[in-house]
């Protein structure tokens, strides 16, 4: 049986430096992609909670003025999140917002180290 040999010698059966070059760039440019597409999504999640919780604040605040009658929140202790206490001892709210605050009057605000926008 007649051995063929390729354009190698036998026993050099390794990669060329310009193969490994093109498979490096190759992955590269595949991370590149992968993380552009990942950082879009976890844009868009953050932005649906910021909206979400501001949302639940706020139709937590109409329910409450709808049932208890009234315009303002009274103050349940006096942390940033007394209002919204009131709201949770009525069984509105599960727990208070670490990214908004609430007024007395139910106008929700963004707190001051919150990732979210203004709403």
């Amino acid at each position: 049986m007649a051995h063929v040999r390729g354009r190698r010698g036998d026993t050099d059966r390794g990669f060329t430096l310009i193969e490994l070059l093109i498979v490096v760039v190759v992955l590269g440019i595949l991370a590149t992609v992968a993380v552009a597409s990942v950082s879009g999504i976890v844009d868009r999640g953050e932005n649906a909670t910021c909206e979400g919780d501001a949302k639940t604040l706020s139709v937590a605040a109409e329910s409450y003025f709808a049932q208890a009658g009234g315009s303002s929140i009274p103050a349940t202790g006096v942390d940033d999140d007394r209002f919204e206490r009131t709201l949770m001892n009525q069984g509105l709210l599960r727990e208070p917002s670490g990214l908004y605050d609430m007024n007395a009057d139910g106008e929700v605000v963004l707190v001051a180290t919150s990732r979210c926008q203004t709403i």
